[in-house]
């Protein structure tokens, strides 16, 4: 159980976000137009793209990278004739209507488990490392108290 640990506290984020047409703010496939730099992905539908800051060491910078990776896919959406949304839904396209992203690993996710051609969602990832697992554990057991009010900001994200 060492893999991942030594650091001090770090924190990475992923976040999910959706590409639209800009008029009829209808999701749009296009991910293979907005992607380029570092930091930005794919995801299961060609109407999302992810974006992932690096490690870092402080709530401040990862504030910093999540203010430039929106910023830089924003851009490189517009630059598409795409807009961007983030949030947890789209309110009326459909996952059936979607195309998937032709990379092997989603091609392999759909074939195993079917259902997730049905997950249109996006979400936000919070990765915390830290310097040992007795301290995760720790910190595991000091948050418990807290999670229902977590859950209960979390509702829109999936």
């Amino acid at each position: 159980m060492t893999a991942g640990f030594g650091r001090h506290l770090t924190v990475g984020v992923e976040e999910e976000l959706m590409l639209l047409d800009p008029e009829t703010l209808a999701l749009a496939a296009g991910v293979e137009r907005v992607l380029g730099p570092p930091g930005l992905k794919t995801e299961l539908f060609s109407c999302l793209v992810e974006t992932n800051t690096r490690i870092c060491d402080r709530a401040s910078d990862v504030l910093e990278e999540l203010v430039r990776l929106r910023q830089l896919a924003g851009g490189r959406a517009g630059h598409a004739a795409l807009a961007l949304a983030a949030t947890g839904s789209h309110p009326f396209s459909r996952s059936d209507e979607q195309e998937i992203v032709r990379e092997p690993r989603y091609l392999a996710m759909l074939a195993e488990r079917p259902t997730a051609r049905r997950q249109l969602v996006c979400g936000l990832h919070v990765h915390v490392g830290m310097a040992t697992f007795e301290r995760c554990l720790e910190t595991l057991e000091a948050i418990l108290p807290w999670l229902p009010a977590v859950l209960a900001l979390s509702v829109n994200s999936p």
